[in-house]
């Protein structure tokens, strides 16, 4: 992938989670020094979109029941209808219930969480890189104080020592965030292994893969350059890297109708509003690349349940 596009190594960035700077003076020195590139952090500092385009305080794609061919009587839900969608999918595959102990990696703004502890009551602990992710996580949670929710900031290549001081968990999420350090990715593997329950722990997890074979300069320009990528492992890869960790593979998903369908409705309903990229291209037509992406099978989206011996 270097020798067709040339990126600072950026494990810490990601599409969704746009950065926090300290103080303007020293925002070189910081980025630098969380090993996280400038341009990239400056680029998700501004990207103002994502509430305007894929709901408040979302930050996750969708699940679509009417794609289902037994069941194409459904309505066509929009897209944060859909990113609840899936989270309700992640519940029932996870067998998550009352009381389970449920650790989310990557968590965003926290919709995942509460939605966890509101339609099944169990308690979530949600993590994530970025403090205004988290602080804004805390601001939803005010709103439903009766739900057992917290959230920490810190990385999931490196679980914060408080995250598991209460014990091992019974259900890990995650929600298109291991996209961001695919070439870390057996290490997170091994940090969920190392947080859920030995025997009974589960772990279900969203992710954005690449392909599993050439990536072509288009889907370079408008993916990977676009999205700060240096690396996507395609469903093989990926699929070998929690294997190699000791993760024992329970279902597998291919979400790419989905994912397929909620890029062209992010499509769509930014080029009704205008938006531009961070470098002046329109964003509905890079949306409209990425689509063709998924076409190629070049981009990809899973959901797998994993468990632990």
């Amino acid at each position: 992938m270097k020798d067709i596009f040339s990126i600072h190594r950026s494990y810490l960035a990601c599409f969704i989670f746009p950065l926090v700077a300290t103080f303007a003076g020293d925002a070189d020195k910081d980025c630098k020094a969380d090993g996280v590139d400038c341009d990239v952090k400056s680029y998700y500092e501004n990207a103002a979109h994502y509430d305007k385009l894929w709901g408040e305080g979302n930050m996750g794609f969708g699940f679509y029941p009417h794609l289902d061919p037994a069941d194409a009587s459904r309505i066509i839900l929009d897209f944060s209808q859909a990113s609840l969608g899936l989270t309700e999918r992640m519940i029932e595959t996870a067998a998550i219930k009352k009381g389970s102990r449920v650790l989310d990696l990557g968590s965003g703004k926290g919709l995942a969480c509460l939605a966890v502890a509101r339609q099944v009551g169990a308690h979530c602990t949600g993590v994530d890189l970025t403090p205004a992710n988290v602080a804004r996580a805390k601001e939803f949670a005010e709103l439903e104080p009766d739900l057992d929710v917290r959230y920490f900031v810190g990385s999931f290549t490196d679980l914060p020592t408080e995250v598991l001081a209460d014990g091992l968990y019974d259900v890990i999420i995650t929600r298109v965030a291991f996209c961001h350090v695919h070439s870390l990715l057996g290490e997170i593997f091994g940090q969920v292994k190392r947080a859920m329950k030995p025997g009974t722990g589960r772990a279900v997890i969203n992710d954005f893969l690449g392909g599993d074979g050439e990536v072509s300069a288009a889907t370079v320009e408008n993916v990977y350059k676009r999205l700060h990528f240096e690396e996507l492992k395609g469903p093989i890869s990926w699929r070998r890297a929690a294997d190699d960790a000791g993760l024992t593979l329970m279902r597998y998903e291919d979400l790419n109708a989905h994912i397929h369908f909620g890029y062209s409705q992010l499509e769509a309903g930014a080029r009704k509003k205008g938006i531009s990229s961070a470098d002046g291209v329109l964003l509905a037509d890079n949306y409209k690349e990425t689509v063709a992406a998924v076409e190629r099978r070049e981009v990809n989206m899973n959901l797998a349940l994993y468990g632990v011996l």
